[in-house]
């Protein structure tokens, strides 16, 4: 079983922002990560997905999303979501 909170301990992420964190999890893959409060996706998630995009098309070999937290996401930043409105 590959824990991210293991990754986490022993390397530093690929990259970061205030709301997420990609990890190389080895064999060619990327993990992404949210890392805001609840795991509410906001603008800064989607700079971070606009980056692990960037860097696993000619890099890496596959992607997981995901965290060690008892749930994915509490939803959709709302205010943002206006903003986007």
């Amino acid at each position: 079983v590959l824990r991210l909170e293991d990754i986490e301990r022993r390397e530093a992420p690929i990259f970061a922002n205030g709301s997420a964190a990609l990890w190389n999890l080895g064999d060619g893959i990327i993990g992404f990560e949210i890392t805001t409060k609840i795991h509410a996706i906001d603008e800064a998630v989607f700079d971070g997905l606009e980056e692990m995009l960037a860097l696993a098309l000619g890099r890496y070999q596959g992607v997981v999303i995901g965290s060690d937290a008892p749930y994915f996401s509490a939803g959709f930043n709302l205010e943002y979501c206006a903003e986007l409105i």
